[in-house]
């Protein structure tokens, strides 16, 4: 049985993507392994658009008035699908908004053509695909590119293919971005010189319900691990009264948990951000 979708709303997913940075205790400048530890990315979000395009493409081909749909000898439920293809979509608006809003947020716009200099990347070749090199992402084309030139002998050293590695690294954000307004072009079905006004509102109001929905859900996933059953073998030798008093010297509440609150937080603060930029976008001519 498959869940399309279900560790985008699974609390465990934000604490993975907190544990490992934290756990990077490296001190020294000088970094032998270039990791990149967002756990949103092209290369993530590339799974999620393919993934929401097979599911489409499973409604499309199977019975929908069936209970299950069949995917290589896997079961997924009816209701799966359509919530997985929405889950999908959160994740990807998530991503690519909150990109955006980080590109112009702190830019002076005064019209239409300040705004489309702004959207135009840094990079002007492919970055479709991506790779995971060890921790290190980054387009397909680039990485190789580097093989290329190793095997060429152009980078013929160590220290010269390090340093082709930190440039990689370093340019990240910018390629990042040259793959986000790829897809923002590919969902509007627009290319940057035809890029209004109402477009950029249009896809930072479909990021605010992203935010909205997938925290919801994110909230909901974290109550589970505050409920009655939860509290088994806790106070063991005691009446429910220590029980809970126990689980909650040990695992906190669910109105205290860090997680808990930084979710409340960034979302009030998200939204925000995002209904200030609106009213920016909407005086733009």
């Amino acid at each position: 049985m498959l869940i399309p979708g279900k560790n985008l709303c699974n609390i465990g997913s934000i604490r993975d993507g907190e544990k490992w940075p934290k756990r990077d205790k490296r001190k020294d400048s000088d970094l032998l392994d270039l990791i990149n530890f967002d756990v949103l990315s092209p290369y993530t979000v590339s799974k999620l658009l393919s993934g929401k395009d097979l599911l489409n493409k499973i409604k499309e081909t199977q019975d929908q008035n069936s209970k299950y749909y069949k995917f290589n000898n896997i079961q997924i439920e009816n209701s799966s699908v359509d919530k997985g293809i929405r889950n999908y979509e959160y994740g990807i608006y998530n991503f690519i908004g909150r990109n955006l809003i980080n590109r112009i947020k702190n830019k002076q716009i005064s019209d239409i053509n300040e705004l489309r200099e702004i959207l135009k990347p840094q990079f002007d070749f492919q970055v479709d695909k991506w790779r995971d090199i060890a921790g290190l992402l980054a387009p397909e084309k680039i990485i190789e590119k580097l093989l290329d030139d190793i095997e060429n002998d152009v980078l013929n050293s160590l220290d010269s293919i390090k340093q082709a590695f930190i440039s990689i690294y370093e340019n990240y954000y910018a390629y990042q971005w040259a793959w986000n307004i790829k897809t923002i072009q590919n969902l509007i079905n627009k290319p940057i010189e035809e890029i209004i006004p109402s477009d950029i509102i249009e896809l930072i109001t479909k990021y605010k319900t992203a935010v909205i929905e997938l925290n919801n859900e994110l909230l909901a996933d974290a109550r589970k691990e505050f409920t009655d059953s939860a509290h088994i073998g806790y106070g063991i030798d005691g009446d429910a009264e220590i029980q809970n008093a126990d689980f909650i010297s040990v695992r906190g509440s669910y109105e205290i948990n860090d997680i808990v609150s930084k979710i409340e937080t960034s979302t009030k603060s998200e939204i925000q951000i995002a209904d200030e930029l609106i009213n920016r976008i909407k005086s733009i001519n």
